[in-house]
């Protein structure tokens, strides 16, 4: 299978990690994950393609893109045990992280300053977890904990690069074909990362 590379190579590891609650009380999310990249790159994306609305007039595009998913492609990308819920919560929070990444793309330091960069991703992180939880009514510590589980994080910075090359599709795949791929090429993106190389789907 031919991979394709996303608009945008970026923070793809353990990011989400839940923390142990600093003194104030508040969980947060931690900055010390040595497996933070060394770089992040942007080359921006632009939606090229506009998703069907969804029913009753809800213009909510995650719901729009969810309609978009058949049933076997989400079963085999998230698992049987991700409720609709949890669905609609792992679309969401892709579009939160790809839309503040590109918001603070003016802020990202060069690659060659580690902490620098670090420290943006951090705060990056932090700025979704703030948006998810008022989005959902929840409080902190819960939108941590929903995103900070290992599974559900890297569903949602998958599908987050999945809608980069869907929005920058230009041979006229749906996002179900895209995200299929995306599952489907799993293995190899594992055996580059644990190589050092650069993530792509």
């Amino acid at each position: 299978m031919a991979a394709y590379a996303p608009a945008t190579e970026r923070y793809t590891s353990n990011a989400l990690r839940r923390n142990p609650r600093h003194p104030a009380g508040e969980p947060r999310i931690n900055q010390d994950d040595p497996s933070l990249p060394g770089r992040v790159l942007l080359t921006g994306r632009r939606p090229v393609v506009r998703p069907p609305e969804p029913p009753e007039g809800d213009l909510d595009p995650v719901f729009g893109y969810l309609a978009e998913l058949g049933e076997e492609t989400m079963l085999l990308a998230w698992g049987e045990d991700v409720s609709a819920e949890d669905r609609r919560r792992i679309v969401l929070a892709a579009l939160i992280f790809g839309r503040q990444f590109e918001e603070r793309a003016a802020e990202r330091p060069s690659e060659a300053d580690e902490d620098g960069l670090r420290r943006f991703l951090m705060g990056l992180m932090n700025s979704v977890v703030e948006e998810f939880a008022q989005r959902e009514g929840l409080d902190r510590g819960e939108a941590v904990e929903f995103l900070g589980e290992v599974g559900t994080r890297d569903h949602v910075l998958e599908f987050n690069e999945v809608l980069d090359a869907y929005e920058g599709e230009e041979t006229g795949r749906t996002l179900d074909e895209l995200l299929r791929e995306a599952v489907e090429g799993r293995g190899e993106r594992a055996i580059r990362s644990r190589r050092g190389g650069p993530g792509r789907i």
